[in-house]
């Protein structure tokens, strides 16, 4: 028998299978689906609601954390059993804006404008599902004999005048989401505009890259812009310089601290001091008092690196010449040539090169990259607006990421670095959006038993010997979608670093677009039309015109499929995001992996492994793809042609939205927070999927033979291009910058408290800041050590020194 000939076995088999035969149809995969995974939703939704007073600490992280940056007054209350749901409904916009981030309550907002689609879809099925069903019967749809198929449009026949109802109630559908689209911008350009309003540095700053070489230096950026504007316009600039040996020292000062707290802890536990072995250059190894030894490297390592970061500083604030001032003498932190020497041999120790031992550092070297910072919020966003060079791509004025959420190491990249590494992203995008097809494919043939049976005879062998085996498998077949994709966020996140992101925040914006463009092809056209072809494929090989008919009795009786991977999807997630099964897992091994001597390492991240006190920060970009994009696709595509569609998708928006608002005031951190730029390309993707969903509603129209159904959908198609044309000429632009009357009432408003101390250092980058670190230990100790914090930080460089530096 040859390879192919299993398939008309297969088929005969099965048109001459018997009564007695079990038929494994939509509506009995739709009820098992809402049996089982609703049973497992009810018991997740208890436990959850159980777990969370019963034992709060993993569930209310930002109610009881020290850390100051995480902590927020909207989780002081822990409400009751099932009130949380309402109560945490009464936050207004602007508390969660300020407290969780633009980000998540823009996230919030766009669950809740699918829940009001989906209630238009309803409303829609409430006279198409009867029309549907009532349809009569022919010849092409005589074999339907499933209740769920009998409610979608594969139910009207070829050239039936109800086709035109599928094409009015697209105008509802789509005439209504663009009306939201309008609502909603108008809302978030509102919301957007409080948000660039904030008193706080990201607002004031901007970031410049390929900065020209003439203007990198603190003091030539800030002449430049003082040259744009006023001489009062510029609050500080900063240009980030390289500094590979500092950043090595820093490295080894970090391991130096952990060891001293570690030797402390030993000693505390047990009365005996531990020691260990140290190299010096002239006296070779020889063993000392840890406590003693990691106190003395910490207190030289400490002075050495303040007195490399004051000469770079130095370099990069002003025009040096030989005579300018020094700092302050201070003996207290003056560098001895102890100190240096001790710094050299840890360093070396650490294989790094330091000034001492080659004077071709290349640690003070400027880069193209840096932040300023205005005084006004007007100036700030002015200068984003306007072109500052007549050289392509130098001078380029971007938004600032707020502080804590800069990626240091990708200030300052070339542009062709970044050029290159932009390539290199979108090439290996496209290969992987190319190679991912076949995968999904394949999933997509097995997401049905019966796709099942044809890839693997084996199966139909154990389903004919335990006949229970069909439905079970048929429930489990949408996780294989799942689980496969949901590796795409690490791998795109990824390719989207390549791009030189300057904080996560882009990241997550970048990547976002990338899987939403996935999402829409290779989850829902692959699985849809790949998996209705390989099923049909041998009728459509025996006679080439069926194809047409069955393709179009194949796009809406996939509605199952998609109802049931959305309802999977939501089970799932919920479960594995509000029980937070992976954080514990993870806090579990972090307890028993990774350093966790003293109450500082146990709250510390280690490779990855996070404990509960350190909750890793929310995948806007994950989440918003996979959740939103996905679940608007399929709302956008089958809510007029299976209107069934709109109960189950509605139901699971009306569930996420209060699960996700939960973890945001609960779990989740501010930072990363773009400031609501996702939601602008959530809104340009969902554009385009209008116009998808209409394209593809008109061509099944037209595949029905649909004489006037078909032609409507074009007006709406023409309607739809027009209205995103309207949106893209100004509203994405007036979202995205704070007008200046805005920022000069703004600035009026706060006229009382012009104190601008907050922008003081605000984007100094960390290898530059002045502060000395200290361990994690009694006072009583430190004060022995001599490791207690100092209020003075000058030192001491000689003139020789600071010379050499500037050569």
């Amino acid at each position: 028998m040859s390879q192919l000939e299993w398939m008309p076995r297969l088929l005969e088999e099965e048109g001459n299978s018997t009564s007695n035969e079990i038929q494994y149809n939509d509506k009995s995969i739709l009820r098992d689906t809402a049996i089982l995974y609703g049973s497992i939703f009810a018991v997740v939704w208890l436990l959850f609601c159980f777990v969370r007073l019963k034992y709060p600490r993993p569930y209310t992280v930002r109610r009881w954390t020290e850390k100051e940056e995480l902590k927020t007054a909207l989780a002081e209350n822990q409400y009751g059993f099932i009130s949380w749901v309402f109560m945490l409904q009464k936050f207004t916009d602007d508390e969660i804006m300020e407290q969780c981030g633009m980000d998540s309550l823009c996230f919030l907002r766009t669950l809740e404008m699918g829940a009001k689609l989906c209630l238009v879809g309803m409303l829609n099925a409430l006279w198409l599902i009867p029309l549907y069903v009532t349809a009569d019967e022919s010849v092409e749809t005589s074999n339907i004999d499933d209740a769920i198929v009998a409610s979608t449009v594969a139910n009207l026949p070829s050239s039936s005048a109800r086709l035109i109802a599928t094409a009015l109630a697209s105008y509802l559908l789509f005439g209504y989401t663009m009306y939201l689209i309008y609502v909603d911008f108008k809302w978030f350009i509102e919301m957007r505009h409080k948000y660039l309003k904030q008193r706080k540095p990201r607002n004031y700053a901007v970031y410049v890259r390929n900065i020209p070489k003439q203007f990198r230096t603190n003091a030539d950026l800030t002449k430049y812009f003082q040259k744009c504007f006023s001489d009062d316009a510029v609050f500080e600039s900063r240009v980030k310089a390289q500094l590979p040996n500092v950043t090595k020292l820093l490295q080894i000062r970090a391991k130096t601290v952990e060891n001293l707290e570690y030797a402390v802890s030993v000693n505390d536990a047990t009365g005996k001091r531990p020691t260990h072995k140290v190299k010096s250059k002239d006296k070779g190894t020889f063993e000392v008092d840890s406590i003693e030894g990691y106190a003395s490297d910490l207190r030289a390592l400490n002075r050495g690196i303040r007195k490399r970061t004051t000469l770079t500083d130095r370099r990069l604030s002003k025009h040096h010449t030989p005579d300018s001032p020094k700092s302050a003498d201070n003996d207290a932190f003056s560098v001895t040539a102890a100190d240096e020497e001790r710094v050299n041999d840890l360093a070396n120790q650490g294989k790094i090169f330091t000034k001492s031992e080659t004077t071709e550092s290349t640690d003070g070297e400027n880069t193209s990259g840096g932040f300023v910072t205005f005084t006004s919020l007007n100036r700030a966003s002015t200068a984003m607006q306007i072109v500052h060079h007549h050289e392509p791509f130098n001078m380029e004025v971007k938004q600032a990421p707020d502080p804590v959420d800069v990626f240091w190491a990708n200030v300052g990249r070339e542009h062709a670095d970044l050029q290159i590494g932009s390539l290199i992203s979108a090439a290996a995008t496209l290969t992987l959006c190319l190679l991912w097809t076949i995968p999904i494919a394949f999933l997509s043939s097995i997401s049905s038993v019966e796709g099942l049976k044809s890839q693997f005879g084996w199966v139909e062998d154990a389903i004919d010997a335990f006949p229970p085996l069909e439905p079970i498998l048929q429930q489990i077949a949408p996780l294989f979608v799942i689980i496969f994709n949901a590796l795409l966020p690490i791998i795109l996140e990824a390719l989207s670093m390549l791009e030189g992101p300057v904080s996560a925040a882009v990241v997550q914006a970048s990547t976002f677009s990338k899987l939403a463009a996935f999402m829409i092809i290779q989850t829902f056209f692959v699985s849809a039309v790949a998996g209705s072809l390989l099923t049909t494929i041998k009728e459509i090989i025996d006679d080439p015109w069926s194809g047409i008919d069955l393709l179009a009795n194949a796009l809406p009786a996939k509605s199952t499929y998609f109802v049931q991977l959305v309802f999977v999807k939501t089970v799932v997630g919920f479960a594995v995001e509000n029980l937070r099964i992976v954080a514990l897992v993870m806090a579990l091994l972090r307890k028993c992996i990774g350093p966790r001597y003293t109450e500082k390492q146990k709250h510390t991240t280690y490779y990855g492994l996070r404990p509960l006190a350190d909750p890793s920060p929310f995948s806007f970009a994950s989440n918003m793809a996979s959740v939103n994009v996905f679940f608007f696709m399929v709302i956008f595509v089958y809510q007029v042609i299976a209107p069934i569609t709109s109960y189950i998708v509605g139901l699971c928006f009306f569930v996420l939205h209060p699960s996700f608002l939960h973890q945001f005031v609960y779990i989740y951190p501010t930072n990363p927070d773009s400031g609501g730029v996702i939601w602008l390309n959530f809104i340009r993707i969902i554009q385009t999927c209008m116009v998808i969903g209409q394209v593809t509603i008109a061509g099944l129209l037209g595949i029905k033979q649909a004489s006037i159904g078909a032609p409507l959908m074009f007006p709406l198609i023409i309607v739809t291009l027009l209205f995103n044309s309207y949106l893209r000429q100004e509203h994405f632009r007036v979202a995205s910058y704070l007008p200046s009357i805005e920022a000069t009432e703004a600035e009026s408003e706060m006229s009382d408290s012009n104190d601008l101390c907050f922008l003081k250092d605000a984007y100094l980058q960390d290898e530059l800041r002045n502060d000395y670190v200290y361990p994690d230990i009694s006072e009583e100790t430190a004060t022995e050590l001599d490791l207690r914090p100092k209020d003075k930080v000058d030192i001491e460089i000689s003139k020789e020194e600071d010379n050499h530096y500037f050569e």
